[in-house]
C-alpha cells in the first residue's frame, strides 16, 4: 500500500476517535470531512470562570469561531445569580447564538441558489 495512503488513514483514524464519528458534520454549516478541523463547542458559555454545561456540539474552526466571538458580546450576568438560572440563561443564549448562524448559512444556500436557477435555461410547463 502507498505510504501516503496509510499516513492518511491513520490520520482519519486518529480524527475520528477525537470526533467520535467517522462520520462528523458540523452542525451549523454540513461540513463533512473527516481531515476537516473540527471542535467541540460549549453550548453554555462560562460563568464567573466555571463551566455550567458539558453540553457540547460538533463544529467546524469557522463555525466554532463564529460561535465563540458571538458569546463574548453577551451582557455579563450579575455575580449574585442562582448557578441554575445562570446555567439555563447561559444554554439559551448559546442556542440562539447557534440557531442565528444556521438561519444565516440557511439564507446564504437559499440565495446562492436562486441565483444559480435563475443562470438555467427556462422552460415552460409541459415542455420536455
Amino acid at each position: 500500500m502507498d505510504p501516503r495512503r496509510i499516513a492518511r488513514a491513520k490520520r482519519a483514524a486518529r480524527h475520528a476517535r477525537r470526533y467520535g464519528t467517522w462520520r462528523p458534520v458540523c452542525l451549523v454549516c454540513g461540513l463533512s470531512d473527516i481531515l476537516a478541523r473540527y471542535e467541540h463547542h460549549h453550548i453554555a458559555a462560562r460563568f464567573h470562570g466555571r463551566r455550567l454545561s458539558w453540553a457540547t456540539v460538533l463544529l467546524c474552526r469557522r463555525c466554532h469561531d463564529r460561535s465563540s466571538d458571538m458569546q463574548q458580546d453577551d451582557p455579563p450576568l450579575p455575580r449574585h445569580l442562582d448557578p441554575a438560572i445562570a446555567r439555563w440563561v447561559l444554554s439559551n443564549r448559546g442556542l440562539i447564538h447557534l440557531l442565528e448562524l444556521s438561519l444565516n448559512e440557511l439564507k446564504s444556500r437559499t440565495e446562492d441558489l436562486a441565483a444559480l436557477g435563475a443562470m438555467l435555461p427556462t422552460r415552460a410547463p409541459g415542455d420536455e
